[in-house]
């Protein structure tokens, strides 16, 4: 009868699969920790309970040897709605988190985060995640009036845009305000 479960340490793949097969009533799953998946069949496996994981980090995640192992995961995470972006390998999880978590909401990318290694990977996250509304972004090389201009222009259900950098460092002037007016008609 378990519908909500909530943790704070990584979780085992045989647990996952546990839940799987014993919770089919898990509605969401708790947890900033991306799961690591060894194969493409244990995910598959352990499809249920990541499909019902609605929020993630990507903090813990820290090694390219490691990026194989949540890119595993990232397929099943169906249901994903919040995105923190915060490890140094953001450039290689945000494509398959662009091509598989569709009904993503929020994003918030930390300084951390490698995404302004390439930016076109947030700007496609933006293109394929129509349901994207909130979008924070602390890494100042991701804020500038090109990058921010894009990702307005690919997300027109945009509610809430929150950019954190020191203001000697202004790369954003009113071209990105007057591109918020035109695309954004939902903006709070």
């Amino acid at each position: 009868k378990l519908q909500l479960l909530s943790i704070d340490f990584d979780i085992s793949v045989h647990s996952l699969r546990t839940l799987s097969r014993q919770c089919p009533l898990l509605k969401e799953f708790r947890t900033i920790y991306i799961p690591r998946i060894y194969s493409e069949e244990m995910a598959i496996q352990c499809s249920h309970a990541l499909s019902c994981i609605h929020s993630i980090s990507t903090l813990y995640v820290q090694s390219n040897e490691n990026a194989t192992l949540y890119s595993n995961a990232i397929p099943q995470l169906t249901e994903l709605r919040r995105l923190t972006a915060a490890s140094p390998i953001d450039h290689i999880l945000l494509p398959y988190i662009a091509q598989y978590c569709l009904k993503l909401e929020s994003i918030e990318i930390w300084e951390e985060s490698s995404t302004n290694k390439t930016p076109a990977q947030l700007l496609q996250l933006a293109q394929n995640c129509r349901h994207l509304h909130s979008i924070t972004i602390y890494n100042e090389m991701l804020i500038t009036d090109e990058i921010i201009i894009e990702l307005i222009r690919h997300c027109p259900m945009l509610q809430r845009l929150s950019l954190g950098y020191r203001a000697e460092n202004t790369a954003v002037t009113d071209a990105s305000l007057l591109a918020l007016s035109e695309h954004c008609p939902n903006l709070r």
